[in-house]
């Protein structure tokens, strides 16, 4: 048995509660967390499909509300998307026999419990369709304390605890009670969201392009640098639509990829909006936001992806900020990987 931890930031943070909650379950099972500032569910199902190959009885814990909410009130997210993501990993826990357990954190204004397009009841009936018990960490410490909300003293900022505070180990708690309680294994039951006949093909193997190993104490991997191409192994006449990018992103600015595909080209920024801090981020972009129409191949095109050389600002996904600057000699921005899906009857959508 494995637990593995797919959350943002909060779970993301040393010595947070994903830490103590290691420190306590890893003297029995190993704990293994994927968790990543500003991370969504489509940032985890690419680190899911690259990295985890889940066994009978393992725990898969999804922590990414308050990156999503975030998503969906400040960028171009669809709450459709997401919890079709999270639905996927949902299966994927099923069909390996494996538990899941949500656990949903709210930010200082409760904009996951206040959002008007009925965020969390769309989590709840996502649970309660397959049988899920959650830890909602906002609801818990309502009927826990009788207060009505969690005080600010508690937070670090609009989003996050201190590492040494109570609302970390209150959040410890649940979830360990919760995983040694047994249970959450996801009812068999068809899909709402995810098409059973779609598959996904994950690339992160681009040939002779230049590239670095990564590996820090939250991901390992490779980074590539543009120029590259490459050529999905697809079905034959199948159609795939390119869902993400995983990009290492620079705060310097000068990044903006221009990635081709299907005769149409979409250029965008690479570099993250984490100016203050100083630091680079591993993020996914979702191409359908930084292109409406989508980006699609047919089995046999080629996708290429090099750096954006357009004068002027270019759009950027959430978490990453308009570019102003076309400079890459200047950012270490990379690409470590691209998700792709195509529907098994060789048509994608």
């Amino acid at each position: 048995m494995t637990v593995y931890i797919l959350g943002d930031s909060n779970s993301a943070t040393r010595n947070g509660w994903s830490d103590r909650l290691a420190e306590r379950v890893g003297r029995k099972v190993p704990v293994r967390s994927l968790s990543l500032a500003a991370a969504s569910s489509l940032t985890m199902w690419m680190r899911y499909l690259d990295e985890v190959e889940l066994q009978k009885d393992d725990v898969v814990i999804w922590a990414c509300a308050t990156s999503e909410v975030m998503c969906l009130q400040f960028g171009f997210y669809e709450l459709g998307d997401l919890l079709r993501f999270q639905e996927e990993l949902i299966i994927a826990t099923r069909k390996a026999g494996a538990r899941f357990v949500p656990v949903v954190v709210d930010t200082i204004r409760q904009d996951i419990a206040k959002m008007e397009e009925g965020y969390q009841d769309q989590l709840d009936d996502l649970y309660a369709y397959y049988g899920l018990e959650q830890v909602n960490v906002l609801r818990e410490y309502i009927r826990d304390t009788g207060q009505e909300f969690i005080p600010l003293r508690f937070f670090r900022d609009q989003v996050h605890f201190p590492p040494d505070g109570p609302v970390n180990n209150f959040i410890t708690d649940l979830t360990e009670e919760l995983i040694r309680r047994g249970g959450n294994y996801p009812l068999e039951r068809e899909p709402l969201l995810a098409d059973p006949t779609r598959r996904y093909l994950l690339i992160n193997d681009f040939g002779e392009a230049v590239s670095q190993p990564l590996d820090n104490s939250l991901i390992a991997g490779t980074l590539w640098a543009p120029p590259f191409a490459v050529r999905p192994e697809l079905p034959d006449g199948a159609r795939a639509e390119i869902e993400g990018v995983l990009i290492y992103s620079d705060y310097v600015d000068g990044a903006r990829f221009a990635m081709t595909a299907g005769g149409e080209t979409v250029e965008f920024s690479a570099t993250n909006i984490f100016e203050r801090r100083q630091r680079l981020s591993v993020l996914s972009a979702r191409v359908k936001n930084l292109n409406l129409r989508g980006l699609f191949i047919e089995a046999g095109d080629e996708i290429s992806l090099d750096w954006g050389m357009t004068p002027g600002k270019v759009r950027g996904d959430f978490w990453f900020k308009e570019s102003e600057v076309a400079a890459p000699e200047l950012s270490r921005s990379r690409v470590m990987s691209l998700l792709l899906s195509y529907r098994e009857d060789a048509s994608a959508g």
